[in-house]
């Protein structure tokens, strides 16, 4: 092959155009090599980001859901609760009211009762 070569300026020529030919090929091919593993890296992040993003989701269900059942549950204790407030805060009212009305003594009263009458009595 040698001599096939070195017989004439064409075949160096060719053998030459062979030559970096069969370079180019090979560093395509090593680029293809490449690109394969760098593929194959990125669609396993890629399933594993899946996989986390599946396992995101189905924990915020599953805390929305605890969220809700906790909630349901003490609905009643809290508007229980608030409806104690809210008699608490009448009761309060009431008191308030109660102690900013003057206090008359039941025999202050009686007194006053029965002058009223006496002077009904006089008319």
């Amino acid at each position: 092959m040698w001599k096939w070569i070195t017989s004439s300026r064409a075949n160096k020529v060719a053998a030459a155009a062979t030559a970096v030919l069969l370079a180019l090929a090979l560093a395509s091919l090593a680029g293809a090599w490449h690109f394969r593993g760098q593929m194959q890296s990125a669609k396993k992040a890629e399933k594993v980001q899946q996989e986390r993003a599946d396992t995101l989701v189905k924990e915020g269900e599953a805390r929305d859901t605890a969220f809700r059942k906790a909630i349901s549950a003490t609905e009643p204790a809290l508007k229980s609760a608030l409806a104690g407030v809210r008699e608490a805060k009448a009761s309060l009212a009431q008191a308030e009211a109660a102690r900013r009305d003057p206090w008359i003594p039941p025999a202050v009263d009686n007194l006053a009762i029965r002058f009223d009458r006496a002077v009904e009595a006089l008319r």
